[in-house]
């Protein structure tokens, strides 16, 4: 299935999302608010950016993306028990998918982060503590 051109483009926001505004916020407080220095101001205006976003409709058979909800070892499971329902994110730079069965149906934690190979140009020398400094 493929989206159709009407389809709302949504950007979740995450964690690393975020540096260049609080980097320059915390260095040059007296740029804040200038345009161009929020990540937000180089996205097309189509995007939609937000933390979270729900497809489906609400209630269980709803289907929630956001950039973390539970984190660490098994994130994909612990998503689903904490929600209810199935969970897309990406914090933990994994890709993963798991099943969780309950009475009510089956559901998916989705672990959809870091889809480049390993060794190629964006990895390079990559650590989590080297970009956090």
């Amino acid at each position: 299935m493929v989206a159709g051109l009407d389809c709302e483009l949504i950007f979740i926001m995450g964690n690393h999302d975020q540096r260049l505004s609080s980097k320059i916020s915390t260095a040059c407080p007296e740029l804040e608010g200038v345009h161009g220095m929020d990540l937000r101001d180089h996205l097309d205006p189509d995007w939609t950016v937000c933390r979270e976003a729900i497809a489906n409709g609400p209630g269980i058979n709803a289907v929630e993306f956001r950039h973390r909800h539970k984190s660490g070892h098994g994130a994909g499971h612990n998503n689903v028990i904490a929600a209810g329902r199935s969970v897309v994110s990406g914090h933990t730079h994994h890709l993963n998918c798991t099943r969780v069965s309950k009475s009510l149906g089956h559901f998916w934690g989705v672990d959809c982060a870091m889809m480049a190979p390993i060794g190629s140009k964006p990895l390079r020398a990559y650590t989590e503590m080297a970009q956090t400094g």
